[in-house]
């Protein structure tokens, strides 16, 4: 009780609180909103990474990856980047179409050299 008696006989507490009992009740309304959908074609990757574990030397092996076209307009996957000779990738030439999947392909040669 003692606190409210202090916050109550103290006017630039009171104005200070009430001042910010205020602009939270306005950003409220704010903060509940709906964000509003971002449009054009999302990538949903269902795995992010693959963990190939131990091979031999001179092994190939390789990973097909799905990606969802979350958006709501055709995807367009342009170029997979490696930033190793003996990886390559393999995707789809034609766009995704929305709420459709497709398979990227990941290839790693451990006979070639790695950089």
């Amino acid at each position: 009780m003692l606190h409210l008696n202090l916050l109550s006989t103290n006017p630039i507490i009171m104005s200070r609180l009430l001042y910010a009992i205020l602009c939270l009740s306005l950003s409220l309304p704010i903060l509940a909103q709906d964000q509003p959908k971002a449009s054009g074609p999302l990538a949903d990757i269902s795995e992010k990474y693959f963990v190939f574990g131990n091979i031999q030397q001179g092994e190939i092996i390789s990973h097909d990856f799905v990606v969802t076209n979350a958006g709501d307009e055709p995807l367009l996957i342009m170029e997979a980047i490696s930033s190793c000779t003996c990886a390559t990738s393999r995707w789809p030439a034609e766009p995704i179409a929305p709420g459709k999947s497709a398979v990227v392909n990941y290839t790693f040669d451990s006979a070639k050299e790695i950089q």
